[in-house]
């Protein structure tokens, strides 16, 4: 199994301040011994977006990280609506079950195809909630989907993300916004459709970075 030079992106804080409520991501160092550098990976993607389009969703502290399979940044944002959670670009290489490298275009074509899957499936009972508020497909890449969905436990208050995923030849590029729980703006339920434009506008910057 492959040793990552990656770790999750761990709990978070709220701290509170003299001009309101911030979210601290707290991530613990990579581990020494990393695997090395997979040369058809592209570097994490924190140079991606624009300073506008950060600043459109208020995002700040930028993390990266990479893996043998994918390559990814992340930022602590409040999105427009006041509701605060992450914005994560990744670069993806194709993956078995097992999560080993099954570089091609056909096993990117599968891998977009089951992350599309996923992402439109809805499922109501006991145990998990997933329900797609919007879906289309951008004119990105080779083949791309865009979702606006919400996701929980059945007794949990549900959690607001909008994901797009591209495939570019052999590469999976993924952006998304997600809601942190306990973490909702003054709007009630969080919905962050409004931030389509943004999102849309990452991707397509992801995309043109690999041409």
């Amino acid at each position: 199994m492959a040793i990552t030079a990656a770790v999750t992106l761990g709990a978070y804080a709220v701290v509170a301040g003299t001009t309101g409520t911030v979210l601290a991501l707290r991530e613990p160092p990579a581990p020494e011994g990393a695997a090395p550098r997979n040369e058809d990976l592209p570097d994490p993607p924190c140079g991606v977006p624009t300073r506008d389009q950060l600043d459109g969703v208020g995002a700040a502290l930028p993390n990266a990280s990479i893996e043998e399979s994918d390559s990814r940044c992340s930022w602590y944002s409040e999105f427009s609506d006041g509701t605060l959670g992450w914005l994560r670009v990744s670069y993806g290489l194709p993956t078995d079950e097992e999560g080993e490298l099954t570089p091609g275009t056909r096993a990117a074509e599968e891998e977009f195809a089951s992350d599309s899957e996923y992402l439109l499936e809805e499922s109501d009972d006991e145990y998990w909630t997933s329900q797609v508020i919007d879906s289309h497909e951008p004119d990105l890449g080779d083949e791309a989907l865009l979702v606006h969905y919400r996701w929980g436990g059945a007794d949990d208050d549900l959690r607001a993300s909008s994901r797009v995923v591209v495939r570019v030849d052999d590469v999976l590029v993924r952006v998304s916004m997600e809601e942190a729980g306990d973490a909702r703006g003054g709007s009630g339920e969080a919905g962050l459709s409004g931030d389509e434009e943004t999102l849309l506008g990452v991707a397509e910057r992801a995309v043109a970075a690999l041409e």
